[in-house]
């Protein structure tokens, strides 16, 4: 990954040296941990914002969608408590010396920024959405917060049409453009679950199933997966909470925590018909 995306999550950790007390103490660390904030609000959401404001402090905007469809890379949008009701596609990009951040306000609690993915089979183009997409998006970085999705009202027959879904990565099909160079990290994942039997839940899914595109270099670190459900009880399929499917390379799962007693952990999986599988991926320490 590009140096920009090296940092994770919101905030450094420093540990003063136990071999060396004079060392810490010079440095103002006394023997505890010093957390330094790296994130630099350029713009900020709130649920009672208004979009036609500028994003500022004073004037924030009150849809994610509205956010990242507006800011340049280089931006970091900065959501403050509350919650907001949406169903995001993503396709914005950042570059590698500049990327896009979405994350929580560092004043706002954690759980306390929570997305909620609307059930509203009218919103199903591609598909029945899940509540945030990166769809075809790249150098972004997704932090801090509260993915949620109840289901989707749906269609009827496969069950693979309508999935809840909370947080998907997948390349932008219509425009043949992949999905690269992003971080998930630190968020929560929870109460995903269809609401209706015949359909599945995939709280968080990595895939690329059209041959000539893909998602590579994604990094899925220190989020928690909680409460969700993704078994359709007609069929008896079921999938991992994090699911990696198709042409998904170069990627890192790591220090997540899964906490779901309807599902399991991280699941690959290919496709035998174009030959496409996940590869040169790390899964570690969750």
């Amino acid at each position: 990954l590009p140096a920009a995306l090296a940092v994770l999550g919101s905030a450094c950790v420093v540990e003063p040296d136990p071999d060396d007390p004079a060392a810490a103490e010079a440095a103002g660390l006394a023997g505890e941990p010093v957390v330094t904030a790296l994130v630099t609000c350029t713009h900020y959401l709130d649920p009672a914002g208004d979009d036609g404001g500028d994003g500022s402090t004073a004037t924030p905007w009150k849809t994610v969608a509205h956010a990242m469809a507006t800011v340049a890379p280089g931006a970091t949008v900065c959501a403050r408590a509350g919650t907001y009701h949406e169903n995001l596609l993503i396709t914005r990009s950042g570059t590698a010396a500049a990327p896009i951040t979405l994350t929580r306000d560092p004043a706002a609690p954690i759980d306390a920024v929570v997305l909620v993915g609307t059930i509203d089979a009218a919103l199903a183009y591609p598909g029945c959405p899940p509540t945030l997409w990166i769809y075809g998006g790249a150098y972004l970085r997704v932090v801090g917060l509260t993915i949620r999705h109840g289901g989707n009202a749906g269609y009827p027959g496969n069950p693979f049409e309508c999935t809840a879904g909370g947080l998907w990565v997948s390349p932008n099909y219509q425009a043949a453009v992949s999905a690269h160079d992003l971080e998930l990290t630190d968020n929560v994942i929870e109460l995903v679950a269809p609401s209706r039997s015949d359909h599945l839940g995939v709280p968080m899914g990595l895939s690329a199933y059209v041959p000539g595109v893909d998602v590579h270099h994604v990094r899925v670190l220190r989020n928690v997966f909680r409460d969700n459900d993704t078994i359709n009880e007609g069929s008896g399929i079921a999938v991992g909470a994090l699911a990696i499917a198709g042409d998904v390379h170069d990627f890192e799962v790591s220090g997540n925590t899964f906490d779901d007693p309807d599902t399991g952990g991280v699941e690959t999986g290919g496709n035998q018909g174009n030959n496409l599988y996940p590869r040169h991926g790390v899964i570690a320490g969750n």
